[in-house]
């Protein structure tokens, strides 16, 4: 996906079926939400609570991280961290991403319904 960042235009396909021909900017800012990007001490406890929290639209797992995607980044980066911080769960780096990158574009594009 590192080289559709560099693309005038892209296709996303689906099940052999083209769902979306746009450029990347499009693509990206047709996402919901901002992402937060963290590695925590207990990956599955973690990954479990965010899936449930209020303002969490969608969680992604990449190697040992996290990428949440929230409504709020200030309001759910404070709540991300006391939820985790109760359970003794240590958060090793937290950021916010300004910018949705393909690869993440594509995971959570919702194929149409048939």
């Amino acid at each position: 996906m590192d080289e559709a960042e560099r693309c005038t235009r892209v296709g996303l396909i689906y099940e052999g079926k083209l769902i979306v021909d746009d450029s990347p900017a499009n693509i990206k800012r047709g996402i919901p939400g901002h992402v937060l990007e963290f590695a925590p001490s207990d990956f599955a406890v973690a990954l479990k609570l965010c899936n449930e929290m209020a303002g969490v639209l969608e969680v992604q797992t990449y190697g040992d991280k996290l990428h949440v995607f929230v409504d709020d980044v200030s309001k759910r980066k404070a709540q991300i961290e006391a939820v985790l911080d109760s359970k003794g769960i240590c958060i090793l780096i937290i950021c916010a991403k300004s910018e949705v990158r393909m690869e993440e574009a594509f995971i959570s594009f919702d194929p149409p319904s048939e």
